[in-house]
């Protein structure tokens, strides 16, 4: 497998402004001379974007906030990155931006176990038993509530699952479900 060099720049284009004369932010990935680019989405005063960093100098709230949404991005660059480089995938830039704007590539944990608990209620009598399909449910409705109590969220991404997470469902499947 050939080793893969990733750049990631994030910059603003000064000829672009917008009509408030933000300018507004592009993010540039590079592999190994291949580039490509795109903007976020998100613009900043001119006086506050600091070239060297990469991020806005501003210490009001929106500037933090879109120093995090940059930061975030570029996280989840990497995070791709790594799991294209593990399945020994094509890897281009214009792979990797349309991965990290897609919404498709990211399910929905809750919505995709209601997708497969629906589908397999159709299968009751041939393949599934009520009983099987029961439990599948009472496992939905776990998740739901410690996802809505862990996260503060109505469902998740799979890239959100951690191991902490883990540990206090299976904490809410002993104590308050009482199951062993």
């Amino acid at each position: 497998m050939k080793q893969e060099s990733m750049k990631v720049l994030f910059f603003i284009r000064k000829s672009r402004l917008k009509k408030n004369g933000e300018a507004p932010i592009f993010l540039r990935v590079t592999i190994n001379g291949q580039l490509d680019e795109v903007r976020i989405q998100r613009s900043v005063p001119l006086k506050l974007w600091d070239n060297v960093k990469e991020r806005s100098k501003g210490k009001d709230r929106s500037s933090t906030e879109l120093n995090s949404y940059i930061e975030a991005l570029k996280v989840r660059l990497y995070q791709i990155h790594k799991e294209l480089l593990c399945r020994e995938a094509l890897i281009t830039p214009k792979n990797l931006l349309i991965k990290l704007f897609s919404k498709e590539e990211r399910h929905l944990v809750l919505q995709t176990m209601r997708k497969c608990i629906d589908d397999w209620t159709s299968l009751i009598g041939t393949e599934y038993q009520p009983s099987t399909i029961s439990r599948y449910n009472n496992c939905y409705e776990s998740l739901q509530t410690v996802i809505k109590d862990f996260y503060r969220k109505e469902d998740i991404t799979f890239h959100e699952l951690n191991g902490e997470f883990i540990d206090r469902f299976e904490m809410h499947l002993r104590t308050v479900r009482k199951l062993s």
